[in-house]
């Protein structure tokens, strides 16, 4: 534990999972959770990449032909004739 003046503390309160706190001491400043997510979403345009990457279970079902899907087998299962 650190005592701190009450003066001094600019705010209170917890990280919970997931949070991030950056405490910049060349500027003198700290940053919150919020304004860190929002600089680094915006650092990089993930939105795109996620749009141009991501693949639908969908297409790739629909990429076989129907009549040359064949179910998986599953270990310990009779298939239904």
């Amino acid at each position: 534990v650190v005592d701190i003046p009450p003066e001094d503390v600019l705010r209170k309160g917890r990280l919970n999972p997931g949070m991030m706190l950056l405490v910049d001491f060349e500027k003198h400043t700290v940053v919150d959770d919020e304004a860190l997510k929002q600089q680094y979403s915006l650092a990089r345009p993930y939105g795109e990449w996620l749009k141009r990457q991501k693949i639908e279970l969908s297409d790739i079902v629909n990429s076989v032909q129907e009549s040359e899907r064949v179910a998986p087998a599953i270990s310990g299962v009779v298939a239904a004739s």
